[in-house]
């Protein structure tokens, strides 16, 4: 779907990201020691060091400071941010939104409407056209957009799939309306027939099929032991069935084959 804005700009950004920095030349045991290996998934993933995040630290943290450094920045008014749009795949809470903790330790106005949005790669586009919206339509003036996540956390170093690919971190993004013209443009497509290629299969929601299934003390023993006890995957490291999989294949060449028309197709759109 191609749309285009007419009265929004992004005013600022702020980003943060933990201090701890893992370059894959240092993992060469995970690549039989072959700098022609780290070199090949090197190339394929376009980058060779990615910053993780220590125990304990939450995506949210990431939201708050770089939110933090943003109003700072910008001096801005805390009262003047219309709406609070936080982008997470990890919340802090599954109930309520992690925006509305958020919004509680920034310490913004009753008036600024907040919630999540359950987006991975494409959040902080996905989350900038949802502002864009609220802008445009003439409801808000001031949209205060956070994306955040820390994939790493969990991830077995060992998992050539997840671990050299996924680094954490959070921005902060501040977005107005103009009333000049100010154009944007997006183009939002989804391929929903791919959903399983990268997913967690084990939900909150799909564990009651588990429980549904528990009829006496030995189903519950096996039941706890395969939530507590990570299993050896055939790839050789570890991992519990409420980990994220990715097949590593399926996503690679969804980026090749969808992504290049998708950005050309905007780009024609804005006749760039």
């Amino acid at each position: 779907m191609l749309s285009k804005f007419n009265h929004v700009r992004i005013s600022g950004i702020s980003v943060v990201v933990p201090p701890k920095e893992i370059c894959i030349y240092d993992e060469a045991e995970y690549y039989e020691n072959s700098v022609k290996k780290i070199d090949r998934m090197r190339k394929m993933v376009g980058f060779y060091k990615r910053r993780v995040s220590e125990a304990g630290v939450t995506p949210s943290d990431y939201g708050i400071a770089s939110a933090e450094k943003l109003i700072a920045d910008m001096n801005l008014d805390k009262n003047s941010i219309d709406a609070l749009v936080n982008v997470t795949q990890k919340p802090d809470f599954m109930d309520p939104a992690t925006a509305y903790y958020i919004h509680k330790k920034l310490g913004l106005s009753e008036n600024c409407a907040v919630y999540d949005i359950n987006q991975g790669c494409v959040g902080w586009v996905f989350g900038s056209w949802i502002a864009a919206q609220m802008l445009e339509s003439g409801v808000c003036k001031r949209v205060l957009l956070i994306a955040e996540d820390t994939p790493s956390a969990g991830v077995d170093v060992k998992d050539r799939i997840n671990a050299p690919v996924f680094g954490d971190g959070g921005s902060a993004t501040l977005l107005e309306y103009f009333p000049k013209c100010e154009k944007m443009y997006f183009n939002i497509e989804t391929f929903s027939s791919g959903y399983e290629a990268l997913t967690v299969p084990t939900s909150i929601y799909t564990r009651r099929c588990y429980f549904n299934l528990v009829h006496n003390k030995e189903d519950l023993e096996m039941f706890l032991d395969l939530m507590k006890n990570p299993i050896q995957t055939q790839f050789g490291h570890k991992a519990t069935i409420f980990d994220d999989y990715m097949d590593g294949v399926a996503v690679f060449n969804f980026t090749m084959e969808k992504v290049p028309p998708n950005i050309k197709a905007v780009m024609e759109f804005a006749a760039v």
